[in-house]
């Protein structure tokens, strides 16, 4: 567990280096090359920073930001919440397989299942394709 720490810790630490870099006046280019960060992640943070109120749009083309008067929690704590994206939506597959997901229908990928004699095949398996309806 305290690797996952270390790696929300470390993810909050950048995107408040990023923010504070902004405030500063600093380019997205700039900040990509002094954190050796992505550059479209740098924007993904701008745009969040911009959600949150960290930061203001003064002109369209170029681009400029400032800071507002909004201030930045002190450090431990994130800017923004953190949502882990693989949670929190579910597969598309796993959807279209719900209905049909009985005992007979994943019992029946392994009936065919037998090892060969030769170590070139080890492990063959035999997959039975049934129809889904």
């Amino acid at each position: 567990m305290k690797r996952k720490r270390n790696s929300i810790l470390g993810r909050i630490t950048v995107d408040r280096k990023i923010v504070e870099q902004f405030r500063a006046g600093q380019s997205a280019s700039q900040i990509s090359n002094q954190l050796s960060k992505g550059k479209g992640y740098v924007i993904k943070v701008r745009g969040l920073a911009v959600e949150y109120g960290f930061l203001e749009q003064i002109s369209t083309e170029p681009k400029l930001f400032r800071s507002t008067d909004r201030k930045l929690p002190n450090y431990p704590e994130a800017l923004f919440p953190i949502i882990d994206l693989r949670k929190s939506k579910p597969a598309e597959a796993d959807a279209l397989l719900d209905p049909h997901k009985n005992g007979s229908w994943s019992d029946s990928i392994w009936v065919g299942h037998h090892r060969q004699s030769s170590k070139r095949f080890r492990c063959r398996f035999h997959v039975q394709v049934l129809p889904l309806s």
